[in-house]
């Protein structure tokens, strides 16, 4: 009797209960929502990419687009020789040791011309200027080869040499060191040094109907001699002139309006390749554009170096 009364008097609460089968689709379930939600997330990432990629390649077409339209627009070439076409060192270590060697027995043999005449009056007014040298200017052969009684040679070869240990741009001195070298060229004893990647892409230039020149700070007669007895070949056929400092320094933008002017360019139509920065500056305020040539041997460019830079010519 108590035990019924006991059971009467239990409260049931009932709970859900699940079935393994309902568990299971559940389970089933939130995997699925998981696997599309990482599947979205791939498929989300996959754009993503494909959309950089495309801008990528899109980029890249426009800048190859961009640079075959500036190489179309280019109808001049402006080329430096030291460090752009030649190696510094040949200038160096070969040509002015010669200019040094043969530079009084020159002056002596040479003295009656009249060229060689204007650049030693002009030599000797610089000197005393520069120098405060006291000297006058033979009248003959035999007043310059006195030099008990005359100490102009002398003192002009102190002012040329001084010139040279600094590697002044002085055109006088380039215009007797381009004479000298003529004979050294002529007879064989030196030839000029091409980079071996230049005749390559001035051959290409001048077949697309550009027009190359160079410019450099020595004199137009040296630069036509390293050209045309080169070891690369006579280059004078591909070249349609030449600047030296008679049309202005280097480092001047006007120089650049100058030789403009010269082959009747615009700035936006001309390339020019140099190894130094100082003249990459001055040609770019005239609009002109610029590459610089980093070879051996060539100056450290600055931190703010804004323009492209080649190794070799085919970088162009």
């Amino acid at each position: 009797m108590s035990q019924k009364n006991s059971s009467a008097n239990q409260i049931f609460i009932e709970t859900p209960v699940y079935s393994d089968k309902t568990l299971l689709e559940q389970e089933l379930e939130n995997n699925l929502k998981q696997l599309r939600k990482e599947e979205g997330q791939k498929n989300k990432n996959n754009t993503e990419k494909q959309n950089l990629d495309d801008q990528e390649a899109s980029q890249q077409k426009k800048k190859v687009k961009k640079d075959q339209s500036e190489e179309e627009e280019i109808k001049y070439v402006l080329l430096d020789i030291e460090g752009t076409t030649t190696p510094i060192t040949f200038v160096n270590d070969v040509l002015f040791p010669i200019a040094r060697k043969e530079l009084k027995n020159y002056i002596i043999e040479n003295f009656e011309n009249q060229n060689l005449q204007d650049d030693l009056k002009q030599i000797m007014k610089d000197a005393q200027q520069e120098m405060n040298m006291q000297m006058e200017f033979p009248q003959n052969i035999e007043q310059l080869k006195n030099e008990k009684e005359n100490n102009f040679l002398s003192q002009i070869l102190i002012y040329l040499n001084k010139l040279m240990d600094e590697n002044k741009k002085y055109t006088p001195l380039k215009s007797i060191q381009g004479k000298i070298w003529k004979n050294s060229y002529e007879n064989q004893s030196i030839q000029g040094k091409i980079y071996d990647d230049v005749r390559p892409v001035v051959e290409k230039w001048v077949k697309q109907g550009k027009k190359v020149f160079i410019y450099s700070s020595g004199s137009e007669e040296a630069q036509i001699l390293l050209m045309k007895y080169s070891d690369k070949g006579d280059l004078t056929q591909l070249l349609s002139g030449y600047f030296d400092t008679k049309i202005g320094l280097k480092v001047q933008p006007q120089s650049y309006k100058n030789i403009l002017e010269k082959i009747n360019g615009k700035g936006n139509e001309t390339l020019f390749v140099t190894d130094r920065y100082e003249e990459a500056q001055a040609a770019s305020e005239v609009g002109i554009k610029v590459y610089i040539s980093v070879r051996e041997n060539t100056e450290q460019l600055p931190k703010e170096n804004k323009f492209k830079t080649i190794t070799k010519f085919d970088e162009i």
